[in-house]
């Protein structure tokens, strides 16, 4: 199997990671900065973006985050259809990681979100 690797850098883990919970959402914060991060129509979705004091919201509205419509494999072009199929929490380093699928061509792709202790 082919892996895609997408990361984002962003904020802090502190929740377990389901289908269910990817319906609601994680909330991940720095000492600034609160996200919540879940998963929509098998896309990641910013659901909030505030400051953790004055808890002014940067988004209004969920905030789809695209990923790659079309994959090469060797001289091929293909459409790609990504399916949400798991959340990994490692909270040791803060890092919640959302795995996609396709069937054809079977390939994977992770969304990565972690933060770090301080200012965000």
């Amino acid at each position: 199997m082919l892996i895609l690797s997408l990361v984002f850098i962003f904020l802090l883990a502190c929740a377990a990671v389901s289908v269910e919970a990817g319906r609601k959402g994680w909330k991940l914060s720095t000492d600034d900065t609160e996200i919540t991060v879940g998963v929509s129509n098998n896309r990641p979705v910013v659901r909030s973006l505030k400051n953790a004091r004055a808890r002014h919201d940067w988004a209004d509205a969920d905030m789809t985050v695209p990923l790659m419509e079309k994959v090469w494999v060797d001289k091929n072009e293909f459409k790609v259809d990504w399916i949400f199929q798991e959340g990994i929490v490692d909270k040791p380093s803060g890092t919640v990681r959302l795995k996609f699928g396709n069937e054809n061509p079977k390939l994977a792709l992770r969304s990565i979100w972690r933060a770090r202790p301080g200012r965000g």
